[in-house]
């Protein structure tokens, strides 16, 4: 019986109508497409699939992403621990990644693209703290913002 027909220049497939037992051990219609069929339909995803991956690779592999490091300290030079340190965008102010400085009060972001940007420090008892815009160039793996100082707020 020949599975795949050809009708005006277009291949088609033939079903074959087969009858399986499930576990209940009653008879249902069930639908089974020929071997070579499936087999071939296997090697199109196994190697698409292998495609997209090395794709993937060689385009994630050439992307200038840099890494931007920086301390946070206090008026008296001593560095602040634990400081919510966001990453925004300059033109929208749209967040791009956060993270809590370490106990020396340093903080790495790494894997960022290309754009400009500006930091925003803050935590409780002290002021917000933000550098300047910044960019990281195509070319440029690291930037260091060098140290954000924060200031003690009032008490009212």
């Amino acid at each position: 019986m020949n599975l795949v027909q050809e009708r005006k220049g277009i291949l088609t497939v033939r079903k074959l109508r087969i009858w399986k037992v499930n576990h209940f051990s009653t008879l249902q219609p069930g639908f089974m497409i020929g071997r070579n069929f499936m087999q071939n339909i296997f090697n199109i995803l196994r190697f698409g699939g292998l495609l997209v991956f090395w794709i993937f690779i060689a385009t994630n592999g050439s992307a200038q992403n840099g890494t931007i490091q920086g301390t946070v300290k206090d008026s008296s030079e001593r560095p602040v621990q634990y400081v919510n340190v966001l990453l925004l965008n300059s033109s929208d102010s749209t967040l791009v990644t956060g993270m809590i400085s370490d106990s020396l009060g340093k903080y790495l972001f790494e894997n960022i693209s290309a754009g400009k940007y500006y930091i925003v420090a803050s935590v409780s008892g002290m002021e917000q703290g933000l550098t300047r815009i910044f960019e990281i160039q195509p070319g440029n793996s690291e930037t260091n913002m060098g140290t954000l100082y924060l200031a003690y707020a009032a008490k009212s």
